[in-house]
């Protein structure tokens, strides 16, 4: 059966889920994040939880119950002197001064996958302990659906009962080997979608054309479940732009959304060109219901 089906849709309606990233990575990802989610702006949001802001993002689910919230594997640092994160497992996914790897190519060819595996279970069970219903498993800059790391996420989705976040087609040549077909594979004999059309906030028109560019790729999007990403940043609570890649687009997706993604907006702007607005939650229940 496939998602659409799972969730009471046609195989024809378009689905989407408006989605932030980078929650955990600091103060001014959090609150923003937290912002649009509290106004419906996205329905989800994805963790990363060996970063400075992951305490913060507790208290923030304790005090906002019914948050529908992943857990963002992150085995890579984005750079500069305030995005150098520590693992929590001690081992080969780390650099000679105990940090992730920045470089995604020293990382893949240094980190070995048992110590890859060892410290996604330690993030996903860290985010469990905190007493998070982990809604699903995404993955920073996307490391895990690379190579013969997109089958371990297939089977840390299956192991753990959470639907992970894998494109239906393939957006990087990278994903056009074996063991994406296997991955797909797995986790269709399984009964256990994961399969998304993917759009990002991250295009080149972003910070110039905001609004217009926004519109357009919403009626782009295709039938099925549409993951729409967001990166948004609040750059007023933030010391020092080096913790970001792209601080000018993170401040304008957020400003964007604030100023146009209202509390109604889910009856307006977003039902214009989709059929149905869910979350990850929602997503994850019809998926553990029908599964097989």
């Amino acid at each position: 059966m496939d998602i659409n089906s799972k969730l009471g849709f046609s195989v024809n309606d378009v689905i989407l889920v408006p989605h932030a990233n980078d929650m955990g990575m600091c103060r001014a990802t959090n609150h923003a994040c937290l912002s649009l989610l509290k106004n419906k702006a996205v329905t989800s949001a994805s963790v990363m939880v060996p970063c400075p802001g992951f305490d913060e993002v507790v208290e923030m689910s304790k005090a906002n119950s019914g948050l529908s919230l992943g857990v963002q594997l992150t085995l890579t640092a984005d750079g500069g002197d305030d995005a150098c994160w520590s693992p929590l497992t001690d081992s080969s996914v780390v650099d000679s001064t105990g940090l992730f790897y920045t470089d995604p190519y020293l990382f893949f060819k240094q980190a070995k996958i048992k110590d890859i595996e060892q410290e996604c279970c330690a993030q996903i069970e860290r985010m469990f302990d905190a007493g998070i219903n982990i809604t699903h498993l995404t993955s920073h800059k996307n490391i895990m659906l690379q190579g013969s790391l997109i089958t371990l996420f297939a089977r840390l989705a299956l192991k753990y009962g959470i639907p992970c976040v894998m494109p239906i087609v393939p957006v990087y040549d990278t994903y056009k080997q074996r063991h994406y077909i296997q991955a797909i594979k797995f986790l269709k004999s399984c009964q256990w979608p994961g399969f998304f059309n993917i759009s990002s906030d991250y295009h080149p028109d972003a910070a110039s054309d905001g609004f217009a560019s926004f519109t357009k790729r919403m009626q782009e999007l295709k039938s099925g479940v549409n993951l729409w990403l967001v990166h948004p940043a609040d750059l007023s609570l933030c010391d020092s732009k080096a913790v970001f890649d792209y601080p000018k687009e993170r401040e304008t997706a957020y400003n964007l959304y604030k100023e146009h993604l209202t509390y109604d907006w889910s009856n307006t702007f977003f039902h214009s060109a989709v059929d149905e607005v869910v979350s990850m939650q929602e997503l994850k229940q019809a998926c553990i219901s029908h599964k097989v």
